[in-house]
């Protein structure tokens, strides 16, 4: 039903929508004391209110890094995505700017560079991963090129879980061999060695440090078959 932009006069000062139906259904003398009333109209925004050099301090102080955040955080009366757009042509522009120019992810290292942002900045939910991207688009990528890449989030997981577990596994090993004995918890954390993924695959840290003897173990009879010696 249509509505009017009309002014109660019962309730002075304070205005309301009527709708139409809800007009021809008041009283004849209710309905007099209805007054027409204009719109408010907005403020026009005024653009060039800021120099470039003005929007990329704003940036840097900040810590702006997609449109979306200026967007959403930025307050009345500081700059918009159009001042950007006016002083820059692109957004891309102003942030590398401000930022410098960012590497660019080649197409075909994508897959293995979403996990590495899993592992790298312990993203191991969906949640995780939104918040991440939105305090920083530039170093954790969409969603969009998750679902191109892996079809589905538990697919990346995953995949995440046995490249974490293949970076301890090896870390461990060169522990090992340097000490010449099973490491302890306080010597692979004092070499940055995570064995929390490895913890929860094996269900505790004696049972991974017997697998990793019995895959020592299997080690000198693999490299045997390979060279051929006895």
């Amino acid at each position: 039903m249509q509505e009017l932009p009309i002014l109660s006069g019962e309730r002075r000062g304070k205005s309301r929508r009527w709708k139409l139906d809800e007009i021809l259904r008041m009283p004849a003398k209710q309905r007099r004391q209805i007054q027409l009333c204009r719109p408010k109209r907005r403020k026009r925004y005024i653009h060039g209110k800021f120099t470039p050099e003005e929007l990329i301090v704003y940036l840097k102080e900040k810590g702006f890094h997609s449109v979306r955040q200026l967007q959403k955080n930025s307050a009345p009366g500081e700059p918009r995505f159009c001042d950007y757009r006016e002083a820059f042509g692109q957004w891309s522009v102003a942030c590398e700017k401000a930022f410098g120019k960012q590497p660019s992810i080649e197409p075909e290292d994508i897959a293995s560079y979403l996990i590495k942002c899993v592992v790298q900045f312990d993203l191991w939910t969906k949640e995780a991963w939104q918040r991440a991207h939105e305090f920083q688009p530039d170093i954790v990528p969409s969603e969009r090129r998750v679902r191109t890449n892996y079809g589905k989030w538990s697919n990346l997981f995953v995949c995440a879980r046995r490249y974490s577990l293949k970076l301890t596994m090896d870390e461990y090993l060169k522990l090992r061999r340097k000490l010449g004995r099973t490491p302890t918890d306080q010597e692979c954390r004092d070499e940055g060695i995570d064995m929390q993924r490895a913890r929860e695959l094996f269900c505790g840290k004696a049972e991974f440090d017997k697998f990793m003897e019995d895959l020592i173990k299997v080690e000198p009879i693999r490299d045997a078959r390979q060279t051929g010696n006895p």
